[in-house]
Formats: structure tokens, sequence, C-alpha cells
């Protein structure tokens, strides 16, 4: 950002230079994409935004949804939690079990969104706008990539907490 405000100083005082009528006291400045104070930066964001509380709330109905199956298929192995019990198994041995699934289960469900995430973003990169004059540059990296696969860790922890503890 410092180099581009050096730039912008160069220019600026080029601009006063080539025409001292119009641009002597005219200013500029460089700001983040995000900080856009107008234009199509500023809708973009807000959409953005929107975007995000819809797929937020997506993704809590979707873990609901899970955890309702996994409390259901826990009802259904009971009986084989209960044998286990009665060989001897702790029933902190058991829970960790359940959770082991549900997380594996969130990790996977992650992974693949993920691979979509990437592969919709290569899509959206080649797709040919008319009309809009922006261009999406944009990418994947590696912490979007960590942030998405410890959001479905965490996601498998928290709603495979209540199988596990009914089990247990």
């Amino acid at each position: 950002l410092a180099r581009l405000d050096r730039e912008k100083v160069q220019l600026m005082r080029q601009l006063a230079a080539d025409y001292p009528a119009t641009n002597t006291k005219v200013s500029g400045e460089v700001l983040p994409f995000h900080m856009s104070p107008r234009g199509p930066q500023r809708m973009l964001n807000l959409a953005l935004g929107v975007l995000q509380g819809i797929m937020l709330l997506l993704l809590l109905a979707v873990c609901g949804n899970v955890a309702n199956l996994l409390l259901a298929r826990a009802s259904a192995r009971q009986k084989e939690m209960g044998i286990r019990l009665s060989l001897g198994a702790h029933p902190w041995r058991i829970a960790s079990l359940i959770l082991a699934e549900g997380v594996l289960l969130a990790l996977v469900g992650a992974a693949l969104g993920a691979l979509m995430a990437v592969w919709g973003t290569r899509g959206l990169l080649v797709l040919p706008m008319v009309g809009i004059p922006l261009r999406f540059e944009t990418s994947i990296d590696s912490t979007a990539l960590a942030f998405a696969m410890g959001l479905g860790a965490l996601s498998g922890l928290l709603f495979g907490a209540a199988p596990a503890l009914h089990l247990a």
C-alpha cells in the first residue's frame, strides 16, 4: 500500500505539472478494495456479506439435520453399545467412538465442500461477464481451506456430542 501511495503522489504531481489550470488542487487516494466509498465494490461487499449469512444459516440447518440423523442412528445402535458396555468398555470409549464417526463425517463433507469451492472459483473466473464491468480475480488459498476444515471439525464435534452423550 505504501508503494501505491508513492506512485499516487508521483502521478498527481505529474498531472498537476501537465495540466496546472485544472489539476493543481486535485488530490487522490489509494484505498483497499473493501474500503471503497462508492462504486460496485460497496454493492459487492454487501452482497457477499448477505451471502455469507445465508451460507451460515444453511450450514446450521445441514448440521442440525445430520445431528438428527446421527441421533436416530445412535438409537438404532443402542443394542450394540449395550453389548460393548457389558463387555467392559468404558462409556468415554463409546463416546469417543461416536464423536470420531461424527468428526470423520464432517471432515469428509468439508473436504467435498472445499473441492466444490475450488471448482466453482475456477468456473467463476472463466465465466464471461456480459454487461457488468467487473472481473473476479479470486482464488482459494490455504488459509481458506484450513478454515473450512477447521469449521468442519468443529461442526462434527459440536453436532456429534449429542449422540455421543446419548449412547455413553
